[in-house]
């Protein structure tokens, strides 16, 4: 079976490393035909505008979809999580006296802050594609591996209030989520988009789905 996977994750790289006839796609330049089997969409979890379109070219072209995307993140009991639907919810949750923001997003979702006088933002970005910004900011890059005592450090040093970050899920990302845990910060919590179609969390359930597909 000729497998797609639009990349994007590290799921990505180890699904592709269980299968044997592999074509990887880049979800910002997606061929008129894919020419597969099936698509497994692996890109970032909080990435909504790549499945949208990589979900109705394979409607349109036949081809079984799966989104595949590792579990999200939970909070725990001395968590203090805000809930937001998305970025521009997430702009309007902040409270007055959070004058110090840890912003984790990307530059599309960043928009909604690009106009607050009020705040300063500490925007975690490659400095290469930084895009729109905020009038008054700083940069530190997105470049992990991250630790929780660096975390902490930075937080402390720029004397954050409130970190606001998209739920990536996983292992790579969670460490400025535990440090705010462990200085009690209050942590603005943005949700994922709604997957387009089927979903599953582990490379175990990507590779059943794949077996179900072959039997069709």
């Amino acid at each position: 079976m000729r497998v797609g996977i639009i990349a994007g994750s590290r799921e990505a790289d180890l699904l592709a490393g269980h299968l044997s006839d592999v074509t990887f796609f880049d979800g910002g330049d997606l061929p008129d035909a894919f020419g597969v089997d099936a698509i497994i969409d692996a890109c970032h979890p909080c990435e909504a505008e790549t499945p949208a379109l990589v979900a109705s070219l394979c409607d349109a072209q036949e081809i079984p979809y799966l989104r595949l995307r590792r579990q999200p993140w939970e909070p725990l009991a001395q968590d203090a999580w805000l809930h937001a639907v998305n970025a521009g919810d997430a702009a309007n949750i902040l409270q007055p006296d959070w004058k110090r923001v840890f912003l984790c997003l990307g530059e599309a979702d960043r928009r909604p802050f690009i106009y607050d006088n009020y705040r300063w933002f500490l925007i975690r970005t490659s400095q290469q594609s930084a895009g729109a910004m905020p009038p008054s900011y700083g940069l530190t890059s997105k470049e992990g591996p991250f630790l929780v005592e660096q975390e902490i450090n930075l937080m402390r040093y720029h004397k954050i209030d409130v970190l606001i970050t998209r739920n990536a899920g996983g292992k790579g990302a969670v460490p400025k989520v535990s440090a705010a845990r462990a200085i009690g910060m209050p942590v603005v919590m943005v949700a994922r988009p709604e997957a387009p179609g089927p979903e599953v969390a582990t490379i175990r359930k990507a590779i059943a789905w794949l077996g179900t597909v072959g039997r069709h």
